[in-house]
């Protein structure tokens, strides 16, 4: 069979398109639709036979029911006898939308819909090509994700073709999927409603009308293989690319601490957070929004499910949000995509990262927050080590800058500054080699902490936010303060010259650099005493509230 894709941009303008369509619909064939949430594979919900079709192209199992797709709200009448007064208020709020309510299935719903059950799923989308097609067919449409079963939803034509091509008649080309992830599915002939799926209306959205909801057990781990279900998504495991996924939970700095206990290296999938790419230099990684941006992540995730397919990576590590919002809907998906192979961060230590202009008193806030009890890794003291001890980073050095080891065969720092002082480009790929090492040696120190009674560890480094070893901290502090008396440090710590010392600070960030990164600011303006006053505080607080 050749697969034909035809795009829809305006379906009032390109009825045609639609028309046919409806026609292979309504004849028993099955066609994948766009919808908001997911691609859908669509067939006549009234024929057996078509619905047979669905479970047949897909591979998918007998038992696994389908959602019945309806065009407007008077059509559910058609699909079941029994429509509860909250499910018109359900209706009413989020439809069209990505909500699916389960009621008692109707005369005119084969069986083979529902895996047998006396139930029916329903939704009415709100992709205006999905529901054109639907009001053209005449006819309520059962459309499961139009993928093969178990792999990742396709949130894109290319990705229904992909997985179909040759085992459909035809692909409707409606762009990319808005919502990203697949309905919420809720549970309407039990009371208190139950819900069965997570999706982009979320359990706050639905106890804003009904008050109260029951959350199944289904969406936190594996059920019984006996046990029947009434939605799809519960019983097997789904949106699985072809590598193992291990997911990752937990607060964001936590969860990426975590995977890199794992190790990961070159052929290795990384699905994290904004900016945490930057600690996996070796693997293949997508970024799929900031940790608080859960639409973005709905949006991006099966599509980087499938991007770690066509790389080829043997094994993917996930950063997973929390069970919250819309991120319930992200972090199930990544659950069942990893069979529930799930990792809880090891530890409950809190990260400080310190951070700050040379001469900014950093060190001695770093030592009124060891007295407090906190461990301190000094990021600077990290990389001098390595450059005595790592034969890894020192061959590496040597390969980019040439001989820069000393008579000791130790990295001579000053040799090596004296050629990457003046060139961009030569400092970048310096920072490049050192960070990729230091952060290595940072997250092991992290690591053997874990269970040492330690509640807290500072990460003390000038280029915090600049190696991405903010990544690795739950609060960032920044010291700021007045440039003659960063001078006046440096000059007597140092015992470097003015000139110096000045070319040294004009080329760190400036004040508002770290007034817009960090979570605090210490300033550092008044004695030794006040500072020491202050830096206590300021502990005692991150501690006490954990922000």
């Amino acid at each position: 069979m050749q697969t034909k894709v035809v795009k829809i941009s305006d379906p009032s303008e390109q009825k045609d398109e639609i028309g046919e369509a409806a026609r292979l619909i309504v004849s028993g064939e099955v066609v994948a639709i766009p919808t908001e949430t997911v691609y859908g594979l669509a067939a006549n919900a009234c024929d057996k036979n078509a619905v047979a079709k669905i479970f047949s192209v897909k591979g998918r199992p007998q038992d696994n029911p389908l959602i019945v797709h309806i065009s407007e709200l008077y059509e559910l009448n058609f699909v079941t006898p029994e429509v509860p007064e909250y499910a018109i208020r359900l209706a009413l709020k989020y439809w069209p939308g990505p909500l699916t309510m389960i009621f008692k299935r109707g005369p005119n719903i084969p069986p083979e819909v529902s895996a047998g059950l006396d139930t029916v799923a329903v939704r009415c989308p709100s992709h205006p090509v999905a529901r054109a097609i639907i009001k053209a067919a005449k006819v309520p449409v059962a459309a499961p994700s139009a993928n093969l079963s178990g792999r990742p939803s396709p949130t894109s034509a290319q990705h229904c073709m992909i997985d179909l091509d040759g085992k459909i008649p035809l692909i409707i080309d409606g762009g990319t999927s808005s919502v990203g992830v697949e309905s919420t599915v809720l549970d309407l002939t039990k009371y208190p409603p139950r819900l069965l799926r997570p999706g982009g209306i979320t359990p706050g959205d639905l106890k804003s009308v009904l008050g109260q909801i029951e959350i199944d057990e289904a969406l936190y781990g594996n059920i019984d293989p006996k046990r029947p279900v009434s939605s799809p998504g519960m019983k097997y495991k789904h949106y699985a690319p072809k590598a193992p996924v291990k997911a990752f939970c937990g607060p964001p700095a936590a969860s990426v601490r975590e995977i890199l206990t794992e190790s990961p290296k070159k052929g290795d999938g990384v699905l994290c957070f904004d900016g945490c790419d930057r600690l996996f230099p070796e693997c293949f990684v997508i970024t799929y929004g900031e940790p608080n941006d859960y639409k973005k992540q709905a949006s991006m995730l099966f599509d980087a499910l499938r991007r770690f397919d066509e790389e080829g990576v043997s094994r993917i590590f996930a950063q997973c949000p929390p069970d919250d919002g819309v991120a319930f809907a992200v972090a199930n998906r990544l659950k069942r995509a990893s069979g529930f192979n799930v990792a809880y961060p090891a530890s409950d230590i809190k990260v400080i990262g310190l951070t700050g202009k040379s001469g900014s008193g950093k060190s001695t806030v770093a030592s009124v927050f060891k007295k407090n009890g906190a461990a301190v890794i000094d990021a600077d003291l990290v990389y001098h080590e390595l450059c005595a001890s790592s034969d890894e980073m020192k061959r590496e050095l040597c390969r980019r800058f040439g001989d820069v080891l000393g008579d000791n065969s130790e990295v001579d720092r000053k040799k090596l500054a004296s050629i990457v002082f003046n060139d961009k480009e030569a400092l970048s790929d310096l920072n490049g080699i050192a960070h990729r090492y230091v952060l290595r040696e940072i997250n092991k120190s992290l690591a053997s902490l874990s269970g040492s009674g330690v509640s807290c560890a500072v990460i003390d480094a000038p280029l915090l936010f600049e190696s991405a070893a903010d990544k690795l901290c739950d609060v960032t502090v920044g010291i700021i303060a007045l440039k003659p008396d960063m001078v006046n440090r440096i000059a007597l710590r140092d015992g470097i010259s003015g000139e110096d010392i000045r070319m040294r600070l004009n080329v760190q960030p400036d004040d508002e650099f770290y007034i817009r990164n960090c979570n605090h600011i210490v300033e550092n303006h008044g004695s030794l005493t006040e500072l020491s006053a202050t830096a206590t505080g300021l502990f005692q607080k991150i501690m006490n509230t954990g922000v």
